[in-house]
């Protein structure tokens, strides 16, 4: 996911009209990868607590508080768009 992610960020042209069939076909992938990330999230949050069951904690790991930066910075980038 993240190596498709990161060919859409190449591929993406700010020229693009927002009406062409590029554009919607990188906003429609963009969304699902971000829904993908935000599923893996949820997932390992289920899995090892959110911020008080231990060491392990989904908060407690500097990876996963990047993970959630970027999760949240992408889903913000949505608001507004198409």
């Amino acid at each position: 996911m993240i190596t498709i992610s990161s060919i859409l960020l190449a591929i993406d042209d700010p020229m693009y009209p927002e009406s062409s069939n590029e554009a919607y076909y990188i906003y429609f992938v963009d969304v699902t990868i971000t829904g993908v990330f935000i599923m893996e999230a949820l997932l390992k949050i289920i899995s090892v607590g959110f911020m008080f069951n231990g060491p392990d904690s989904y908060m407690r790991q500097s990876a996963n508080l990047l993970d959630l930066l970027v999760i949240v910075l992408s889903s913000f980038s949505f608001s507004g768009s198409q």
